[in-house]
């Protein structure tokens, strides 16, 4: 007799499955569907720009594509894809991107690792969008990037690098202009040279947290260069996603972006009361970031451009001087106008050529790994055959 390993999953759900939907059908409120059309500001139509305009999207994406006892085997893509306005429509300026492929040794939180390695990828995407563009959209969130992966926030690295004495090594790591868009980690030399060529009969632990400690610094002084360019160019990253998890708004226990997908149609626009400073996420004072971070501003609402589109989350970064003189309303609804210039189907259309320009094939992974001969490579996985 044949087995399906599904069957008692669908089993189960049979017997479950009119108390998901009961679930599903207490989320919808008829206060809340009150609540958002009093906060919702419908749009009838998104003004033109006139002058030239450039615009870029950035998108990074990560693959561990091999892991082993040993190491892992990772693949880092970010990439900055510039448009220009032309005939009444955007097409391709330029396009650069930042590509890696290394080993994580040791592999202790590689894949939170890994995404750090993506973040300051992306990062560094932005300010190359920044000095090329008049507008830069990022797929994501800045308070994710600040924030994310929670155990490695750059709030925690003040207290890691006095605790693991890598404080004279983390100042070291500052780069000219070439080499800092050449190279995506600069740590990487030095925790080669530093740490792991003498790591023998040290504690493991310790040591894997001194590279870590590392890491992260490179991430903030990268966080930090783009702030400073932000504040030099006098330019704002818009950060966008269609996946936000932010309840602040509302306050259920769905996120806004659901409510808003589900009781809003139209095009149009809510704007957060509260203007953050970036110096209210987690930031630490290594390298003077805390004190920059005070001097950037965050703007963040949810905006619909095309009547039965995606709602998505927006978040505005832009130099704090800008609000002296402008109200954040009319800072955020003029990124609005801008963006949705870019937009095809209600989604910037840069970004949609970032996320596929830095989209990694399965298949090219397995290339790689092929190549270097670590098929056979020992990772703790292998398939045990049921007798």
């Amino acid at each position: 007799m044949t087995v399906r390993f599904y069957d008692d999953i669908l089993e189960v759900a049979g017997k479950k499955i009119a108390k998901l939907k009961e679930k599903v059908l207490r989320l919808q409120s008829q206060a809340l569907q009150e609540n958002v059309k009093e906060r919702w500001v419908a749009v009838d139509a998104w003004s033109g720009i006139e002058e030239a305009f450039k615009v870029s999207g950035i998108d990074g994406g990560s693959y561990i594509s091999l892991s082993t006892l040993a190491y892992d085997l990772y693949i880092v893509k970010a990439y900055a894809i510039t448009m220009s306005k032309s005939r009444g429509w955007y097409s391709l300026d330029r396009e650069e991107g930042i590509l890696d492929i290394d080993l994580v040794i040791p592999p202790l939180n590689s894949s939170d690792r890994v995404n750090i390695y993506r973040d300051v990828g992306e990062v560094k995407c932005m300010i190359r969008g920044a000095k090329a563009s008049d507008l830069v959209l990022a797929d994501g969130s800045i308070e994710s990037l600040l924030t994310r992966p929670t155990h490695l926030k750059l709030g925690i690295l003040d207290s890691m690098l006095s605790k693991f004495g890598t404080l004279a090594f983390a100042e070291a790591l500052a780069l000219d202009e070439r080499e800092f868009f050449d190279t995506l980690l600069a740590s990487k030399s030095v925790i080669e040279s530093e740490f792991l060529e003498s790591s023998e009969g040290r504690d493991f632990e310790e040591l894997a947290r001194r590279v870590v400690a590392l890491e992260l610094a490179e991430k903030a002084l990268a966080v930090k260069t783009l702030f400073e360019t932000l504040l030099v160019e006098n330019k704002k990253v818009v950060f966008i996603t269609k996946t936000g998890r932010s309840n602040k708004i509302f306050g259920r226990i769905v996120p806004d972006q659901y409510i808003l997908t589900e009781y809003t149609r139209k095009p149009g626009f809510l704007v957060e009361d509260k203007v953050k400073r970036a110096s209210s996420l987690s930031v630490p004072s290594f390298a003077g970031l805390k004190d920059l971070s005070r001097k950037i501003a965050i703007v963040s609402g949810y905006a619909r451009f095309v009547s039965g589109g995606p709602v998505l989350r927006v978040e505005v970064v832009t130099p704090f001087s800008v609000l002296e003189s402008k109200d954040p309303k009319e800072v955020f609804l003029g990124t609005l106008h801008q963006i949705h210039q870019t937009c095809t189907g209600g989604y910037p259309h840069p970004l949609l050529i970032a996320h596929q320009r830095a989209h990694i094939e399965k298949r090219a992974a397995d290339i790689i790994v092929e190549a270097l001969g670590l098929k056979s490579e020992t990772t703790g996985r292998e398939s045990v055959e049921l007798a």
